[in-house]
């Protein structure tokens, strides 16, 4: 039995999102103007997880991967949160696309 997509709950989703997946890509590119900044990367990174958190998303941070999940979809990725959050988006655009 397939689950129902609830399309309207993805769609605000998605839109809380988009911003807090390009503040934290501008930041990033922002960081990779010299040495590296690990403080300067830690705080971008954890200002995105404390925004996802805020959304109810479940968060996952191991060694070897980064996951994170809300409204059924489920997204990784071994670069950390900004690719589990374009990898995110991604299946929400498409699982709303599929519903429609």
């Amino acid at each position: 039995m397939t689950k129902a997509v609830d399309a309207k709950m993805l769609r605000i989703a998605i839109s809380a999102v988009r911003p807090i997946e390009d503040e934290l890509r501008t930041q990033l590119r922002a960081l990779h103007t010299g040495r590296y900044d690990a403080d300067g990367r830690r705080n971008a990174t954890s200002a995105a997880l404390d925004g996802l958190t805020k959304l109810g998303f479940t968060i996952v941070d191991n060694a070897s991967v980064f996951a994170i999940r809300l409204g059924g979809l489920r997204a990784e990725s071994t670069t950390g949160v900004l690719g589990a959050m374009t990898n995110w988006l991604r299946a929400a655009e498409a699982k709303i696309g599929a519903a429609a």
